[in-house]
């Protein structure tokens, strides 16, 4: 592989900007990565239309009511004037690093890129937006800095975009906080610098960012591959762009990532990371270490003896693209071949493949019929692009559950799951067991069937594996009875509201109280509210090695608003273990996972953001308004009775045997957990996330009743009532004694009685009771998709 040697010379083409261009290579190669040229020409979007169109809708409203202050207006002023005045020189700065990204942008491109075009267009939208702001309205700094990030987006790297976006939110909160403009005028000018950048994009065009022919032909002559007929694949995958080709040898294949092109692989990974569940769980700082990494893989796998294309060639080449060029074997693949084709021999050569695999502790993930291609020296292993190396089983055993349903689909179950036994061993077969459920399959593999079909297909499946491999079908904790599911749904729906209405009083009580709210800050609290779902499904991400897609985890969480509301307690933590059941895990895995370790990285996270916002808050604190009575009875108990269950545990052998081997599984899935660093990022990540965006949903309900108060010191509250309510043994006592001691809590820092005792009905509201209703139907969704 030419890597090492084609990457001195990358580098040296990429850090000399002056340096010439390679043979037969445009002008424009160093306009973008993978700029345009006379075969990619500047575009002028219908998209720049619409942005212009609405940044005008946008900005005359906010013109003519610039000399305004909404009560809205004067909320959010007044909340970053009661920040602490410590932090003016925090703001002065972030007030003045914009201005200097956005000149250091120009002279880059104009000095040290020579980007005449890029260095045009940004003269001209800083320029008009400084003449257009002269106005009262808006605030020119901004919008000056907001055209210029926006005017350079299309011509740099993404990771560059993001820091200017950043800087540019910073410029704004630092104007509210040293009082430089209002937040209609704050507003008005990034609208203004967003609009003038789509004029001149519309005017001058902006580049695209596929790369064509000819440069990836100019790329692969830098890596020292003499390739011609380059061109692109009849099939486009999702996230990179597939050229095919040919040199002295034979055929090429060349996987391109672009840096910034229309489809880019990061939001292709992000996308299939959300909504499905074949992303891979590899993540890259850049797009050499993917192309390398990939690389590697294949070499891995070859060296162990498994038949994968050959690796031509892997790096850096021009100053934004990946490539790895590979030489493709000829063949058919698996899920084209004629049924009659598929003897038992050859579905036996193909797991053979898959075992070598394995042994190399390499896991494909995404390992279907399409990825195996019937070569003539035998069946190859492709697509080694999500593929990687791994110690856990519970990846590796997803290969051979996709693998199984694969081809079970093209020879049945008989004969698909005979083959992979005679070649794995029934245990490694057995193994996938908890892996054989829609949820675990990639797109691919899930393609054209109807779930309830799939569904049936994968339980015969699993019985099938389980009588040629001699065990049982792992049994799963179910939610719900499968011929009543509508029935038990009904019932849950009365028992939700039967709890609402007893807790929150009357209807008149609950309407007189949220009448007289600013409804603005009613619905950011909503909003902020549902947010925190993302977050406990990150923590919940963490909790298992397994890969779990976000989008399906967060509506999970979003689901258990209503279940912990019918069944307290008990609802929430059922349907998260059968969740996590099907996507694979173990369940004594899930159930640790549920459980103890999400509660130790909340109990840590809690402690140390606690520590933070008692330090950090103006208010001194009182807690005698919240009941902390029986604490102590409370952790005296636990203690009690862990020390019999202990006693009990060792005491009695058959006890003893019953319990530990869960238990054994479920403290390796904890060891695993703290071990790895994905999964510690993960869960305090998600964990900080949901608690940070509680008590912004708390500063939204104390300001939707014209109340104020410091942030941190809601926080602090926040975390201190929550740990100590969920501690009372009261009947509804995380909601009743949290709800008490919040508003004692509030009251004892200063805020109004009629306030608190209102804002923290609202908070309730929005966190409680309208996410219950929203998780009903995620419920039902969850239900008719098989996640549940």
């Amino acid at each position: 592989m030419k890597v090492d040697a084609t990457r001195r010379a990358t580098r040296a083409t990429v850090e000399a900007p002056d340096a010439p261009a390679p043979p037969g290579r445009s002008r424009h190669w160093r306009e973008r990565g993978f700029g345009p040229t006379s075969e990619t020409p500047y575009r002028r979007r219908w998209s720049d239309w619409i942005r212009v169109l609405v940044a005008t809708a946008l900005l005359v409203p906010l013109s003519r009511r610039a000399g305004e202050l909404t009560q809205t207006e004067r909320d959010i002023t007044k909340l970053f004037r009661d920040l602490p005045g410590g932090l003016h020189p925090l703001f002065r700065l972030f007030y003045g690093l914009g201005t200097t990204w956005a000149v250091g942008l120009v002279l880059a491109a104009a000095l040290v890129g020579r980007r005449w075009r890029l260095t045009r267009d940004l003269a001209i939208g800083g320029s008009a937006a400084w003449v257009v702001a002269r106005w009262s309205f808006p605030l020119s700094r901004v919008a000056v800095v907001a055209a210029i990030v926006f005017v350079a987006s299309p011509y740099v790297s993404r990771p560059t975009r993001r820091v200017g976006h950043v800087l540019l939110f910073l410029l704004a909160a630092a104007a509210m906080y040293l009082d430089a403009g209002k937040p209609a005028a704050m507003l008005g000018g990034i609208v203004l610098g967003w609009g003038i950048a789509a004029a001149v994009h519309l005017v001058f065009g902006s580049p695209g960012g596929r790369p064509t022919a000819r440069q990836v032909t100019a790329a692969l002559d830098e890596l020292g591959i003499a390739a011609r007929n380059v061109r692109l694949a009849a099939r486009q995958p999702t996230g990179f762009t597939l050229m095919l080709g040919t040199d002295a040898v034979g055929p090429l294949s060349v996987r391109v990532i672009g840096r910034d092109e229309s489809d880019g692989q990061a939001m292709s990974r992000f996308w299939r990371f959300v909504v499905y569940k074949d992303a891979g769980p590899q993540l890259y700082f850049n797009r050499q270490h993917d192309v390398e990494h990939e690389a590697y893989t294949m070499l891995l796998a070859e060296r162990a003896g498994v038949r994968v294309p050959a690796v031509v060639g892997a790096g850096k080449a021009g100053p934004g693209a990946a490539l790895i060029v590979s030489r493709p074997p000829s063949g058919t693949p698996l899920s084209d071949a004629p049924k009659p084709s598929v003897t038992d021999e050859l579905l036996c050569s193909v797991w053979h493949q898959v075992a070598v695999l394995r042994a190399a502790g390499i896991a494909h993930g995404r390992l279907n019929s399409a990825a195996v291609v019937l070569a003539d020296a035998g069946p190859a292993i492709v697509d080694f692009d999500i593929a990687g190396t791994t110690t856990q089983t519970a990846r590796r055993s997803a290969d051979v559950a996709e693998l199984l349903t694969s081809t079970a689909g093209i020879v049945g179950d008989e004969r698909a799951v005979a083959a992979a036994v005679r070649e794995l061993g029934p245990d490694a077969v057995a193994a996938a067991l908890p892996m054989l459920q829609p949820a675990v399959l990639s797109r691919a593999t899930r393609h054209g069937m109807k779930h309830k079909e799939l569904e049936r297909r994968m339980t015969a499946l699993r019985e099938e594996v389980a009588r040629a491999t001699g065990v049982e079908v792992p049994p799963l904790q179910q939610l719900h009875r499968v011929s009543g599911s509508n029935l038990a749904m009904a019932i849950g729906t009365l028992v939700a509201l039967v709890v609402l209405m007893g807790q929150i009083g009357s209807p008149q009580q609950m309407w007189e109280t949220i009448k007289n709210a600013n409804w603005w800050w009613a619905v950011l609290a909503f909003v902020l509210s549902l947010a925190t779902n993302f977050g406990y499904a990150i923590a919940l991400m963490g909790s298992v090695p397994n890969q779990l897609p976000l989008l399906t985890t967060t509506e999970t969480e979003l689901a258990m608003s209503f279940s912990n509301l019918a069944i307290p307690a008990i609802g929430g933590i059922a349907m998260q273990i059968r969740y996590l059941q099907k996507q694979g895990v173990p369940l004594a895995s899930a159930v640790a996972a549920g459980g103890f370790l999400t509660g130790f990285a909340n109990g840590v996270e809690s402690i140390a953001l606690f520590c933070i916002a008692i330090a950090l808050s103006p208010a001194s604190f009182r807690i005698g308004d919240i009941p902390t009575s029986s604490v102590v009875a409370i952790v005296l108990i636990v203690i009690l009775v862990a020390g019999v269950a202990a006693g009990l545990l060792f005491g009695l052998p058959r006890l003893r045997r019953r319990v530990m081997p869960p238990l054994t599984e479920a403290l390796r899935t904890l060891w695993s957990a703290l071990r790895s660093p994905r999964q510690l990022v993960l869960l305090f990540a998600g964990n900080i996330l949901a608690t940070l965006l509680y008590s912004f949903v708390m500063v939204s309900c104390i300001l939707a009743f014209g109340g104020s108060i410091s942030f941190w010191t809601v926080l602090a509250l926040n975390i201190g009532v929550s740990t100590i309510a969920s501690m009372v043994p009261v009947p509804g006592g995380t909601t009743a004694v949290g709800t008490i001691g919040m508003s004692g809590g509030l009251t004892a820092v200063g805020v109004s009685t009629e306030v608190a005792v209102a804002a923290v009905l609202l908070d309730q509201i929005v966190v409680t009771y309208l996410p219950a209703a929203m998780g009903w139907f995620a419920t039902r969704h969850l239900m008719q998709r098989g996640y549940i």
